[in-house]
Parts: C-alpha cells; structure tokens; sequence
C-alpha cells in the first residue's frame, strides 16, 4: 500500500482491495509506515475468524488493520481462501448461505451479516472474486466496531460495494495516474529510465512521483515495478516532482528530483 492512495495491492494474489477515504489520512500513516498488517493476527482478531467459521487450512489473511480517529473506530481485517468448493464434498469453506444476499444495480454482489461477538459488532461481507467452477475466490472484508456503534453502516456498506465493483479479472492493476491537468494544461508524457543500482535487486519495486515537501507530500502517480523492467514512461503534468523507487513494504531505495514541462 503506498501512502496516498487508498488500494491495497497484493501481486501474489493478485487482487486490489478499496480501503476507503479513512486509510488516506495522515494520522494513520504514523512516521510514514503503512496502516495494514500482513504479518500476524492478534489474539482478539483470531478469536473473530474462529467464531465466523475461518478455517486457518482454508483461508490467509491478506491485511489486518486498526483505524482510531477522532470520528471513526474500527478494526479491518480481510481474508481470502486458498481453494476452490472441494469435488470430494468435504468442504471447510464458510457456507454463505447462512448469510444473507447483497445485490446493486450494476449487478455486483456480495453476501453479508451484521452480528454481536466479544463484546463488538461485527459487519462480515464475503466478495465473490472468481466464480469459476472448482477455483472459486472470495475476498472477505470483517469490520470490527464498538458495540456502541449505532445500526447506520452505510459508510461500510459504500465501501464494500466499491470492492464487489473491483473484483473483475480486468481490474487488477496496481497504479495510480494522471488522468488530466487544470485549466485544460497539457499532459506530458515523462519518460524514465532505471538506474542499474536500483534495478540490479531483481524483485518487484514501487515507482511512485510525488509533489510538496515532505510535510504536505502529495502523491501524483506510481506503479509496481516488475524485477525485468528498464525503462518506462507516464503521464504528468507541468511542475517539480520527487521520483522515488520503495520495495513493496515502503523502504525508499533511491529518490531524485525531476522538472516536467520547463
């Protein structure tokens, strides 16, 4: 996840998912590290999954996440399963139709539950990713709220409803752009070249071109990295930038300033 951007990327599954406009402030990216957690569960987090009916053979976590702010508080986390409906019957996959059916009019769907565990309210939705026959792929988003949450979950609901939109073979696609510049500005094409020092890692980096100091840094365009890549080019207006290469956890590699359009 790349700070200003508010899409979760995983290459190895690959798979986007939509965190919403709160993962977005600066208050979450403390010292500039990332809000979510791949590495490991807390001890409340697997107690949630166990009493939903996660299988730990059946499902990996993507992310875990804690957002406290000053309006809003709740915990994230998101799973995926690691197999298909099992041909021999002996099936450890959640049975979604204990969960009731959510569908828009742009025909996306999603199956989901609101419910009381451990002293929290829970709001539990199950993304179909993949339908196809014996490779089926669900993403899960759990939100963890205060019990004291009132029954308006619409700000969830949005966001859960952006992801059922995501979740088409064709959307995967880690990148943010530049779509167009103000007052009708020219959109120029900056061509990049990487430098063997940054290139020689042989792994997946992070591009990414920023605007402003460091204190009001604001992120213009990125893109994931393949290991074979040498040069590249993107779209971006007039103006001074901040040309970074980060691994995928956000440790900057090499940085240099570039001036577009001048």
């Amino acid at each position: 996840m790349v700070k200003g951007d508010d899409q979760f990327v995983s290459l190895d599954r690959k798979l986007t998912v939509n965190v919403g406009a709160d993962f977005m402030e600066d208050k979450v990216w403390q010292h500039n590290r990332s809000p979510v957690n791949t590495v490991k569960l807390s001890r409340e987090s697997r107690k949630i999954l166990k009493s939903l009916g996660y299988s730990s053979k059946a499902y990996s976590t993507l992310f875990s996440s804690r957002i406290d702010n000053e309006n809003v508080r709740y915990d994230l986390l998101t799973m995926i399963n690691n197999h298909g409906i099992q041909k021999s019957g002996k099936d450890d996959l959640l049975d979604l139709s204990r969960l009731a059916r959510m569908n828009t009019q742009a025909g996306d769907r999603w199956f989901y539950e609101i419910l009381t565990l451990n002293q929290a309210k829970v709001y539990h939705a199950v993304i179909p990713v993949s339908d196809e026959l014996w490779s089926e792929r669900y993403l899960s988003m759990i939100y963890v709220l205060p019990k004291s949450r009132d029954s308006n979950l619409q700000d969830i609901e949005s966001i859960v409803a952006e992801n059922a939109s995501l979740q088409h073979p064709s959307s995967f696609f880690p990148m943010k752009t530049v779509l167009s510049c103000p007052c009708d500005g020219e959109v120029f094409y900056y061509e990049y070249e990487i430098p063997t020092h940054v290139s020689n890692t042989n792994e997946h980096m992070i591009l990414k071109v920023s605007s402003g100091s460091m204190e009001d840094e604001k992120l213009i365009y990125y893109t994931v990295i393949n290991p074979e890549l040498r040069l590249g080019a993107f779209k971006i207006c007039k103006g001074n930038y901040t040309l970074t290469y980060t691994t995928l956890q956000g440790k900057e590699i090499w940085n240099s300033e570039i001036v577009v359009g001048n």
